[in-house]
């Protein structure tokens, strides 16, 4: 009976979760924070930090296309696309020692409640137009319950309850001042100002952003090997994998998959398949 109950509840969260993600709620603009801590990340993205950032830019420009494609779609500021800068560099392989896995570093629970599956061929928290997705949606469920984008970006470091539980404590809800006060751990106080301090370097135009690569997604059959992919388009190995980490297997799925590849040698494959069928 116990566990029935449990059961009804996750179901009833899931649901209050996915509706209030999807109710239109009117969004303020992003304001980019100007303060000692997000000045000190400016700088250090301009002199210690640089490789790292020119990396994750670097990456960017595979994923650029899709991931603004999906934030505009989701009716979210342009900016949230700089969030996996912070959280995974853009490397769709990244696992951090909380276990959140991907680009936008989903934990398996919260990514099962925004559609996300994973299974042992697949694993779409590293599927970047499907994690994508499911991050504009956590965000817009995080902007409709705070109301305050300091307070979203520090919620999806922290998670939603432990901020809550910190403004009541606190009993106030400008980050800020939960800072100075010490409420908030140093590793969300530095996630935040560093999303801050990309968004001033990048918007200033103190980095180079460098042309969007053209990306095609296609669907292939089961039984499909990534390392044949990359014999038939002349991509490295290291490339198809880069792009797409979500085929955890080098194989496709019995049932198909999407998989992510260069506009201009996506072609190949399909010329391969119709061949083949």
């Amino acid at each position: 009976m116990v566990v029935f109950a449990q059961q009804i509840a996750v179901v009833l969260l899931i649901v209050y979760m996915l509706v209030s993600s999807l109710i239109a709620s009117e969004m303020g603009p992003l304001e980019i924070k100007k303060n000692k801590t997000v000045e000190y990340f400016v700088d250090y993205y301009k002199t210690r930090g640089k490789k790292t950032l020119e990396v994750s830019l670097e990456r960017y420009r595979y994923f650029r296309k899709i991931v603004e494609s999906v934030i505009e779609e989701e009716g979210l500021p342009k900016e949230i696309a700089y969030i996996p800068i912070v959280e995974s560099n853009y490397n769709g392989n990244a696992i951090s020692k909380h276990r959140a896995v991907g680009f936008w570093q989903f934990k398996y629970g919260t990514a099962v409640l925004f559609g996300i599956e994973k299974n042992q061929y697949i694993d779409e928290r590293q599927d970047i137009e499907k994690s994508t997705r499911a991050a504009c949606k956590y965000l817009k469920f995080l902007y409709k319950e705070l109301g305050d984008w300091d307070l979203v970006i520090a919620a999806y470091n922290m998670g939603r309850i432990n901020l809550e539980n910190v403004i009541r404590k606190a009993k106030t809800r400008n980050f800020w001042e939960l800072v100075a006060k010490g409420y908030i751990r140093k590793e969300t106080k530095e996630f935040v100002a560093k999303f801050y301090a990309i968004t001033t370097i990048i918007n200033r135009g103190e980095v180079k952003l460098g042309e969007p690569i053209d990306i095609e997604k296609i669907e292939l059959p089961g039984g499909i090997r990534l390392s044949e992919v990359s014999k038939i388009t002349g991509m490295s190995y290291e490339e198809v994998k880069m792009l797409n980490p979500h085929i955890k297997k080098d194989i496709i799925p019995p049932s198909g998959a999407n998989i992510y590849l260069q506009k201009d040698k996506a072609f190949l494959v399909k010329i391969f398949l119709e061949l083949r069928a």
